[in-house]
């Protein structure tokens, strides 16, 4: 008598779910240079602190007091140097902070210039009190057209339009002295079939989250901006905390 096999089951393990991403891990920066400023920033992202005297925009105190001895040089070119004093920026323009990721492109930048030179600029009368968003008397949504134009002219980027958004959420908003916007950049595209076929995308949008907060005259404004394909995931999220975090200390 022969025995009949006993069929052979299968199972099979479930595959597990596969969560979401983990955060990127962050690092807490203070400048050390000049003890100005403190925020998080990934750890993976370089770092760049602008420390050359030259390459630093120019403080108002230091304006003024380069006035005085402009004015009291009787230099011929008087008008010129004026301007170039009063502008607020050195040789890479407002910038005094770099961190970012080359291999997506994300950047946080940090800004300082004169509250005044964002006033003379746009035409705007300066006299009064510089010293706080409400001294001002402006609102959110026209200061954060300001920002947006004044960065827009010094990066000077022909190939994107940097627009500052308006609706729900994302609208600009002042509160206890700190303004917080989001500009959306639409990048040209030469050859959206191929960038569709080498990165999964038709077009090429960014996303910047921004700051800005007044202190003793002085404008600082942080940006932290990703592509979208990377500003929806977390890096998005860390570039978000970035902003959250940062805070001027003098």
């Amino acid at each position: 008598m022969t025995s009949t096999p006993a069929a052979l089951v299968l199972t099979s393990t479930p595959a597990l779910a596969e969560g979401p991403p983990a955060p990127l891990t962050m690092t807490n920066y203070v400048d050390k240079e000049e003890g100005e400023f403190a925020l998080r920033v990934p750890t993976k992202f370089y770092i760049l602190r602008r420390k050359d005297k030259g390459d630093l925009p120019d403080k108002v105190r230091r304006i003024r007091r380069q006035r005085r001895d402009v004015l009291s040089s009787g230099s011929p070119n008087l008008f010129l140097t004026l301007t170039r004093l009063q502008n607020g920026n050195g040789r890479r323009g407002a910038t005094i902070f770099t961190a970012g990721n080359m291999a997506s492109a994300s950047v946080i930048a940090v800004e300082r210039f004169p509250v005044k030179s964002l006033l003379d600029e746009a035409g705007i009368a300066s006299g009064g009190d510089l010293t706080s968003f409400g001294g001002l008397g402006i609102g959110a949504e026209k200061l954060a057209e300001l920002l947006n134009l004044r960065r827009e002219k010094e990066r000077n980027n022909s190939k994107a339009r940097t627009l500052v958004m308006k609706e729900g959420g994302n609208a600009p908003m002042l509160e206890n002295e700190t303004l917080r916007f989001q500009l959306r950049s639409d990048i040209d595209v030469q050859k959206p079939e191929l960038l569709l076929e080498q990165e999964g995308v038709s077009e090429l949008v960014r996303f910047t989250d921004a700051k800005a907060l007044i202190k003793k005259g002085e404008m600082y404004v942080i940006y932290g901006g990703a592509l979208r394909q990377f500003y929806e995931k977390e890096e998005g999220e860390a570039l978000k905390d970035a902003v959250a975090s940062f805070t001027v200390l003098k």
